[in-house]
């Protein structure tokens, strides 16, 4: 793909990003969306993938691999708050046509409602608190 890339470590995951300077161009979707499914297909074979969990995604000009994903992170909330039930909770993700979308995970824990930009997270959170109230 002849991807101009830096990896980047972090503590928990691993990714790559686009090389910063000059006449350096951002990555395209396709090149993001492939990275990823191959990226994902590998680790998928693989025997730590196997027995970790983890998840693949396109965060937009970059491709990161997360040890663990959306749902060990909206159960985690869960048990935090108190043993909240998955029927209980609801997860407003934007990553669900994406390859490897790491929202989509969340649907293991709870129920999802998915968004496309904050003017429908305004919008649903209006909605939630009017059919509170009524």
């Amino acid at each position: 793909m002849q991807l101009s890339a830096q990896i980047l470590r972090k503590d928990r995951a691993v990714g790559i990003i686009p090389v910063a300077g000059p006449g350096k161009q951002k990555f395209n979707r396709e090149q993001l969306e492939e990275t990823v499914l191959v990226t994902q297909q590998i680790l998928d074979l693989s025997i730590p993938g196997k027995k970790v969990p983890f998840c693949a995604f396109n965060g937009g000009n970059d491709v990161f691999i997360d040890i663990g994903d959306k749902s060990w992170g909206v159960l985690s909330c869960q048990r935090y708050l108190g043993g909240i039930e998955g029927s209980k909770t609801l997860h407003v993700g934007d990553q669900f046509l994406s390859a490897g979308a790491n929202d989509f995970k969340a649907r293991l824990a709870c129920t999802t409602a998915w968004i496309a930009s904050p003017a429908e997270t305004v919008a649903l959170l209006d909605e939630l608190h009017f059919h509170s109230e009524s």
